[in-house]
């Protein structure tokens, strides 16, 4: 927690390439946290989705590369030449290549890399749920296309396009307990209550100075202890 009681800014868990920073939450989560270096676009520091390959040699992703492209010319002689945004010599043709297999191995990583986080999300002991919902939500935002209102993004209940778009939108801490919360109703929804009674328990837990935080109006502990009250009767079993 801050020291406003809010839950851990999400801004404040990002490296130098825009990736969240290792915690003690889980010795082996740093795959998860932070996208291999060979799979990040040089322009976006993000992981790539369509990654191509221009006639310098350098790989970029497609949307970024073609936007640079747009911008970035040199004179030579009486012509306009395309440039390349990393060295800035031109280029011979403005031609761009998918690289399939990195294109590939990427795509396998953002799979692997959400479902480990909201396994995170969803573990009892974890410390710092919301950092892992705001990693997935930014790896899943390159797998959106073609995912149904309510479908599940690459598969993982809950993780809808509604989810990823709230987190996305809202990065400041003070909306982590709302995104937290969406992200258990959506588990509720799809059916999936022992993760959902578990995150609503951390989630009374984060909370710490219910009171304080009542008087705030910031987060609707009323509402959460209910919601998670219901869901323990209706599943006393240990959350797993």
């Amino acid at each position: 927690m801050t020291a406003g009681g809010a839950l851990s800014h999400s801004s404040s868990l990002r490296g130098p390439r825009g990736s969240v920073s290792v915690s003690s939450d889980a010795p082996d989560d740093a795959e998860w946290l932070e996208s291999p270096s060979d799979l990040i676009c040089p322009i976006t520091h993000e992981l790539f989705v369509e990654p191509v390959i221009n006639a310098a040699g350098q790989v970029y992703e497609r949307a970024a590369i073609e936007k640079a492209l747009a911008t970035k010319l040199a004179i030579k002689g009486h012509w306009f030449m395309q440039v390349d945004p990393i060295s800035n010599l031109p280029l011979p043709s403005a031609s761009l290549t998918t690289v399939w297999p990195m294109k590939s191995k990427a795509a396998a990583y953002r799979e692997r890399a959400v479902q480990g986080c909201i396994a995170q999300v969803c573990r009892p002991s974890c410390r710092t749920p919301v950092r892992y919902l705001r990693r997935a939500a930014e790896l899943a935002a390159g797998a959106l296309a073609g995912v149904p209102h309510g479908g599940a993004v690459l598969g993982v209940a809950g993780l809808t396009p509604e989810v990823v778009d709230y987190v996305l939108t809202h990065p400041s801490s003070i909306y982590d307990f709302q995104a937290l919360s969406r992200f258990a109703a959506s588990l509720v929804g799809c059916g999936q209550r022992d993760r959902a009674a578990a995150l609503y328990t951390q989630l009374l837990q984060l909370a710490g100075d219910t009171s304080q935080q009542a008087r705030k109006g910031r987060w609707p502990l009323a509402r959460v202890l209910k919601v998670a009250s219901v869901l323990l009767l209706l599943n006393p079993q240990q959350p797993r």
